[in-house]
């Protein structure tokens, strides 16, 4: 029985050593990740405003010249139809503004889609996931470009051969010419522009550390939530500041061990107990006399925690006193 009661003892202090190590690593790690993800994202919306800002300078620049209108209308005044070239710069401006819209929209979906489906804490996964959202949004702005620009270039080539077959054209009301002008009219119009917002899901650039030891760390940093790896660390040190607190109660070094074993239940309840109260009452504190999201350090919780569990019983009684 005692050999029992002296392996659960041990397999507790283990586990608990294993938690206080495990906050130890995750939280420096969690706050390095957390600094360079921000800075990740920031790189991103500045890159993708670059892009898109190149792109609406580029749309800017596409303008029919004088002498292409001039010949529209000339085309169309032989056929009776009046000026258009007012029309066709209207829709040149019409698409232009269209395109800038789908690709501002397309900005705003790619970095809310980077930022909700990766979720990793690898720096090299998250960098190289940015480089590949860019690439897709530039390639995004390079199709629309192109289509835009094809879609100049088409009409004012159709435009110029129309002019020259006006000039040929002798038939009676123009029959042909009157034909090539309606192509021309029906071309104007096309489909709207579609993008694809889907960013496909890779795998992570760097592979985990799935050793047994750093299983909690990799838990505790996918999480990414320093106030699960401070529960962690606070279970650890409130239990070790209860066998300290039990320690203090017997002087002699003989059986220490099995006098440990025989107070586990009240070892557990302690630590429990004293890491519960810390930290209601460390993170109640700190909001009422604070305003927004106020965060402790969690090394100072993690102390504070210990000092309690090891003091527990001092504490108690002078808290009886004072009240009674």
């Amino acid at each position: 029985m005692k050999t029992f009661k002296s392996a659960i003892f041990f397999i507790i202090v283990v586990s608990c050593l294993y938690f206080v190590v495990s906050c130890i690593i995750s939280i420096p790690l969690m706050e390095e990740n957390n600094s360079q993800i921000q800075t990740i994202k920031s790189q991103l919306k500045d890159e993708m405003s670059s892009i898109q800002m190149l792109f609406n300078r580029h749309l800017d620049e596409i303008e029919y010249d004088s002498l292409t209108l001039a010949r529209y209308d000339e085309t169309a005044r032989k056929i009776g139809v009046g000026s258009v070239s007012k029309r066709l710069s209207n829709y040149l401006s019409y698409r232009k503004k269209s395109y800038k819209r789908s690709i501002e929209n397309t900005n705003y979906v790619f970095q809310y889609s980077y930022i909700t489906q990766n979720n990793e804490y690898d720096y090299k996964s998250l960098n190289f996931k940015k480089n590949l959202t860019l690439l897709k949004f530039k390639n995004s702005c390079d199709s629309a470009e192109d289509e835009v620009l094809n879609s100049y270039l088409s009409v004012s080539k159709n435009i110029n051969l129309l002019y020259a077959l006006s000039l040929v054209d002798k038939t009676e009301n123009y029959t042909k010419t009157k034909q090539e002008f309606n192509k021309i009219n029906s071309f104007l119009f096309f489909s709207p522009i579609k993008f694809d917002y889907e960013l496909n899901q890779t795998e992570s650039y760097k592979k985990r550390n799935k050793s047994f030891f750093l299983f909690l760390s990799n838990v505790l940093l996918e999480e990414n939530s320093s106030s699960l790896a401070v529960i962690f660390g606070m279970i650890g040190m409130s239990f070790f500041g209860a066998l300290i607190s039990f320690l203090k109660k017997k002087p002699d070094n003989s059986g220490k061990i099995e006098f440990l074993s025989e107070k586990l239940g009240a070892i557990l309840l302690i630590s429990i107990s004293s890491s519960l109260i810390t930290y209601l009452s460390l993170q109640g504190g700190i909001s009422l006399v604070t305003i927004g999201d106020a965060k402790l350090n969690p090394y100072l919780i993690l102390c504070i925690c210990f000092a309690a569990s090891v003091y527990s019983e001092e504490i108690w009684l002078k808290a009886k006193t004072y009240f009674s």
